[in-house]
């Protein structure tokens, strides 16, 4: 965790601090800028690589997050990748596997072949059906909304701004 997450609906981060894990750059008050700055000075082969959300997080709120549907999506989302999609994200929905593609993620499966080898790839990981989210990719889409709960989801230290 780093100080950049905690504006953020992230129930992993409570769960760690209910079981004592430490979280030192969140304790250090870093943030993404921060790390990648530090990994480009200590020389680091990653000081590029983009960041990359917790495979629970493509699990819906309230649905039971285990090692069978983490493989899902991991293997699902795997496959992908091998298929050339950079920015995605395999939505678990029970036997239904709903994919968030970028601009250019959608323009690689209008390609039939790319399409079928995607479907059959997905379906090879275990889900029934494929559908395709005509939102597209988006960070935090099963994120509950706070009008629906009634709260606001903020981890972590308020800020100095009072929000």
């Amino acid at each position: 965790a780093i100080l950049d997450d905690t504006g953020d609906f992230r129930p992993g981060m409570d769960a760690a601090d209910q079981a004592g894990v430490l979280a030192p750059l969140l304790e250090g008050a870093l943030t993404k800028d921060d790390v990648r700055a530090l990994a480009e000075l200590a020389g680091l082969p990653v000081k590029d690589k983009p960041a990359a959300a917790c495979l629970s997080s493509r699990i819906p709120v309230g649905s039971r997050v285990t090692p069978e549907r983490l493989a899902q999506v991991g293997e699902a989302e795997k496959m992908l990748r091998k298929l050339g999609f950079v920015q995605f994200r395999v939505r678990h929905h029970d036997e239904i596997a709903r994919l968030e593609l970028d601009s250019d993620g959608n323009r690689l499966i209008q390609d039939g072949e790319v399409r079928r080898q995607a479907v059959e790839a997905v379906k090879a990981a275990g889900f029934r059906f494929v559908a395709m989210d005509l939102e597209g990719y988006r960070t935090g889409s099963l994120n509950p909304e706070p009008r629906e709960t009634g709260k606001l989801y903020r981890i972590g230290p308020a800020s100095d701004s009072g929000q």
